[in-house]
C-alpha cells in the first residue's frame, strides 16, 4: 500500500461484497453503509488505519494505491476499530466488485474455499432445510471437479450469535 511517498504491508484485510453492513453491525463512523463497498476499488479503513495513512477520520474521498502503484482505491467509509475479539479481525475492506473489475471470474470460481461465506436467514427460515439443499447445490457446482480429483467437499451452516460492535468505555 502506498499514501503518498509512505508504503506499507497491510495483511489484515477482508473483501466483503456490498452487503457486508446489511449483515454486520460495525459502527461508521463516516460514509454511508448503503454504498461504502458498491463500486470496484473502494475501500473502507479502520478509524486506526484513517489515523495511520493520513492523520485523521476525515478521510472520504482520498486515495490509496496498491500493487505498486498500479491500481488505486477511494477511501469510502471510516468504521470504528474491530474488537480484538472479533472473529473477522480486520482493519480495511476492500470492495469484492474489485475482484471483478480486474477479471477474477468469482461466479465461477467453485475451487478455492479459503473465503468464508455469511448469510443472514430471514426471522422463521428453516435453517436445517436449508442445508439438506447444500449437497445438490455442490454437486451443481463443482460436482464433476469433485469426482475428476477424487474429491469430497461438505457445506454445512454454523450459527452464530450477532451482537452489536461497540466500544467499551
Amino acid at each position: 500500500m502506498t499514501v503518498g511517498d509512505d508504503k506499507y504491508q497491510e495483511d489484515k484485510l477482508i473483501l466483503p461484497d456490498s452487503t457486508f453492513f446489511d449483515v454486520f453491525t460495525f459502527p461508521l463512523l463516516s460514509g454511508n453503509a448503503k454504498t461504502a463497498l458498491s463500486e470496484p476499488f473502494s475501500v473502507v479503513l479502520t478509524e486506526s488505519k484513517a489515523k495511520k495513512y493520513f492523520g485523521s477520520t476525515n478521510v472520504i474521498g482520498k486515495t490509496i494505491q496498491i500493487g505498486g502503484r498500479e491500481y488505486t482505491l477511494k477511501v469510502t467509509g471510516v468504521i470504528k476499530d474491530v474488537p480484538e475479539n472479533s472473529q473477522m479481525p480486520f482493519d480495511m475492506l476492500f470492495s469484492l466488485s474489485t475482484y471483478k473489475a480486474l477479471g477474477v471470474d468469482l461466479d465461477n470460481s467453485w475451487g478455492n474455499f479459503g473465503a468464508m461465506t455469511y448469510l443472514l436467514l430471514e426471522k422463521g427460515a428453516d435453517a436445517a432445510k436449508l442445508e439438506k439443499k447444500l449437497p445438490a447445490f455442490m454437486e451443481r457446482h463443482i460436482g464433476a471437479q469433485m469426482k475428476k480429483n477424487n474429491m469430497h467437499y461438505t457445506l454445512h451452516l454454523e450459527h452464530l450469535k450477532m451482537y452489536t460492535c461497540t466500544q467499551r468505555e
